[in-house]
């Protein structure tokens, strides 16, 4: 048995080097969307709202912070689990960085990241240890040399707006966790679903929601649940809302 075998187990979970590297390019395919609408989101350009952070760094930093983080998962924890930046953060991200700090908004670089669904794909074709994760590693920096490929479909709505509705799908399914019993969780959820659409904006809906949040808590008797952490966050989005994204 090599030293390569004996890292990863592969005999031990009954797997091949040619397996994991396909589960690997399968997994790496069913998340390759991230290169595309990460950038155009924390852009600004698929939102119509520009947040002075560069197309191509944002891609740069996509594409490294996933390679990082699967590359770890892949070597330390040697799980066939692919990491990259959340898509859920990524509205809330862009609607705080332009009231409170753009410049430090754009320093950071990119969003949280976060294990994927999208592994499941490649453990169904077989994956089962690191070498899974670290092949989804490779491939995030093979990709950094596509950049004119990337910029050019993340620039072209009608091919990322599918990309959008998956997300979309899954982000939907956490309105089952939500406590529909308790309306001080509920009214405030319920607004940010209606307000995206209503103003026709992402970012808008999760703004609003969070403005209510607070005080709706503080209205039902639960002030005390809110943070001092959340009632700024409201005020700054409310004076965002008020001074700013009234003009726009």
């Amino acid at each position: 048995m090599s030293a390569f075998d004996r890292f990863f187990r592969l005999t031990e979970n009954n797997t091949s080097v040619r397996t994991e590297l396909v589960a690997g390019a399968t997994t790496f395919v069913t998340m390759v969307y991230i290169i595309f609408v990460q950038p155009a989101v924390l852009s600004g350009s698929m939102l119509g709202s520009p947040t002075g952070m560069d197309f191509g760094a944002v891609t740069t930093a996509t594409c490294l912070a996933a390679a990082l983080g699967t590359a770890i998962m892949g070597l330390a924890a040697r799980y066939p689990i692919a990491l990259a930046p959340g898509m859920g953060q990524n509205f809330f991200f862009v609607l705080t960085a332009i009231p409170v700090a753009a410049a430090a908004g754009a320093a950071l670089g990119t969003s949280t990241v976060t294990s994927y669904i999208e592994s499941a794909a490649g453990v169904e074709h077989g994956g089962r240890t690191g070498l899974t994760a670290l092949t989804v590693a490779v491939l995030f920096l093979v990709a950094l040399f596509f950049y004119p490929v990337v910029a050019m479909v993340g620039s072209y709505p009608p091919i990322t707006a599918p990309a959008l509705v998956l997300v979309g799908a899954m982000m939907v399914r956490n309105v089952t966790r939500i406590e529909w019993e308790d309306y001080t969780e509920g009214v405030p959820a319920f607004l940010t679903m209606i307000g995206i659409p209503f103003f026709y904006s992402i970012a808008d809906g999760i703004g609003l929601g969070l403005i209510t949040y607070p005080v709706i808590k503080s209205l039902g008797g639960k002030a005390g649940e809110v943070r001092l952490g959340m009632w700024l966050l409201g005020i700054v989005l409310l004076l965002y809302f008020v001074f700013v994204r009234s003009r726009v």
